[in-house]
């Protein structure tokens, strides 16, 4: 068990996700009204990485999109879980979906 403290160097990072699908509510640019998108993972600042006909885009923050934050927050639907690989002193290597709990494990972002 890796432990508050634990001296660690992270190596890695995978964000596994369920598509969280939404609908374009207005034309922009290539969208268009009634299409949907489906959320993959929040980069931050109000951005997404986002599936859309085939493809992975990333940083759409300012689609005409339906409100997707409820009182602030995610809705409950949405799922995303950030995983990181680190290597102990030991050399011990794992990996920890705790990140709050430990130093420089941003980098894996």
């Amino acid at each position: 068990m890796l432990k508050k403290g634990s001296k660690q160097s992270p190596i890695t990072g995978e964000v596994y996700t369920v598509p969280f699908p939404i609908k374009i509510i207005s034309n922009y640019q290539n969208y268009r009204a009634g299409e949907k998108i489906y959320l993959l993972t929040y980069q931050g600042e109000g951005q997404f990485k986002i599936w859309y006909k085939g493809r992975v885009i990333d940083g759409q923050g300012n689609l005409p999109v339906e409100e997707i934050f409820v009182n602030g927050k995610f809705p409950q639907d949405y799922k995303s879980t950030w995983w990181v690989k680190f290597r102990l002193h030991n050399g011990q290597q794992g990996w920890t979906k705790q990140t709050e709990n430990f130093d420089g494990f941003d980098r894996c972002s």
